[in-house]
Parts: C-alpha cells; structure tokens; sequence
C-alpha cells in the first residue's frame, strides 16, 4: 500500500517537473518565433548566435542539441510518466 502511493507520488512528481521543463523551452522558442516576425534585430542576433555556437565546434553542438533536441524528449518522457501515472490508479 505505501509502496504503491510512493510510486504515484514519484511518477507524478516526475511528471509535472519534465512537463515544466519542457514546456519553458517550447516557450522560449514559441516567444522566439514571434519576435522574428516582428523584430529582425531578434532574428539576426539568433542567427549570429547560432553561427557562432556552430563554428565553436562539439560545444556549440551540444549546447544546440540542449535547446532544440533536448525539449522533445522530455516531453515525451513527461507523457510516458502521465500514462504511467494514470495506470497505476
């Protein structure tokens, strides 16, 4: 019985926190998006940005995995979690 409530808690507590992370990051790029349509000083200092962490090499690699590959797997991670969480009641 405690092992079983544990196991909500902890599944659910693993949900909510790769949701939240997730979903700051889709927020960012969403908040992005929308400043390349109304800024191009936004997108030219996104693309120098990304240029420059390209031309960096392996880190600019991973730090651009960070912020675009990143996301969609805990997202995942976070519905694998929720569907967890909803057959253990």
């Amino acid at each position: 019985m405690y092992s079983e409530q544990m196991k909500r808690i902890v599944t659910l507590l693993g949900c909510l926190v790769t949701g939240f992370y997730a979903a700051s990051f889709f927020l960012v790029w969403i908040l992005a998006i929308i400043g390349f349509i109304f800024s191009e000083d936004i997108r030219t200092n996104i693309q120098d940005m990304l240029r420059s962490l390209s031309a960096e090499g392996l880190v600019g690699f991973l730090l651009i995995t960070q912020l675009t590959i990143v996301p969609l797997i805990v997202g995942w991670l976070s519905y694998f979690f929720f569907k967890k969480y909803k057959s253990l009641k």
